[in-house]
């Protein structure tokens, strides 16, 4: 009997789930008919649903679903289900002591592609990924579209994107990072905000993450005369609704400029510490600047 479930399973940041589009794409293109399954970390997972990519996400963090990395899995039947009528497993992770195999190919014999996510440089991440659909036959996607996310926003962001006091175009500003190496200064991005408001009108507004609170307050503070305003600790699915409604997104290699760039949103991607010919976002409208000072905030 054919299989008409497949299962793409990866368990990252914003940025790793969001690079797995190409091959989610891929797989729709090839099995139109068939029902596409991302599990992962639900809110980041769901980004990746819609017509053109899949159908429907899962959390990984339902019962047994760990247990898959035991010696004697213990899976309740919906979850058994799950993998055992699915025509392709791609999990995407590392399985150090081979129980993850195992189990799989227990599950699925014969249908199970485990895919490190982990690229050798200097291949860029997108083409690593895109080798698991080597592996089962199926064509790498000439064009991959934008990721379908909805551009409906909640009443304050409304507000803020209408509020047109000082004019100009809407620019998203994300000041943070994984990590303080990929950031450049604080100062460093408020000369750039005034350099670019010199050369057109902008609105500038700050978005930050759970522990980047005061990246935003500082950066607000040096570009006050330029009326910036501050978002601060949005749900994800408001975050891309918010990069679907803007002019440009400014940001570090980060989740959040991979997600501008996969949404089709203009994208500055400002490269420190990483490799862009590795991590850089892929999009029709990203321009890559590769930053060489020294300073950080």
């Amino acid at each position: 009997m054919p299989q008409d479930r497949i299962l793409v399973v990866r368990s990252g940041a914003i940025g790793d789930t969001v690079l797995l589009a190409p091959v989610v794409h891929g797989l729709r293109q090839a099995y139109p008919g068939d029902e596409i399954v991302v599990m992962g970390i639900f809110e980041r997972v769901s980004l990746l649903v819609g017509p053109s990519f899949a159908t429907r996400a899962l959390s990984l963090d339902q019962p047994g679903i760990h247990s898959l990395y035991s010696d004697a899995p213990d899976l309740p039947p919906t979850t058994h289900d799950i993998f055992q009528n699915a025509r392709w497993v791609l999990w995407f992770g590392e399985d150090r002591d081979g129980n993850l195999r195992r189990n799989l190919e227990h599950l699925c014999p014969g249908r199970v592609v485990l895919h490190s996510p982990s690229p050798e440089p200097p291949r860029h991440i997108c083409d690593h990924l895109l080798d698991a659909l080597d592996r089962i036959s199926v064509p790498r996607p000439e064009f991959v579209p934008p990721l379908e996310v909805s551009k409906d926003l909640p009443p304050d962001l409304t507000d803020i994107l209408s509020d047109r006091e000082g004019g100009g175009n809407r620019v998203i500003v994300h000041p943070g990072a994984s990590s303080s190496e990929k950031r450049i200064a604080i100062e460093i991005w408020a000369d750039i905000l005034r350099s670019l408001s010199r050369e057109r009108a902008i609105r500038p507004i700050l978005l930050t993450g759970p522990e980047e609170d005061h990246l935003g307050i500082e950066l607000a503070e040096r570009i006050r005369d330029l009326n910036p305003a501050r978002i601060h600790d949005r749900p994800l699915r408001e975050v891309a609704a918010l990069l679907g409604n803007v002019d440009f997104h400014l940001g570090h290699d980060s989740g959040i400029t991979h997600l501008a760039a996969a949404i089709g949103c203009r994208t500055v991607a400002v490269f420190r510490s990483t490799d862009p010919s590795v991590w850089s976002p892929r999009g029709p409208h990203v321009h890559v600047v590769r930053a060489h000072e020294k300073t950080r905030s």
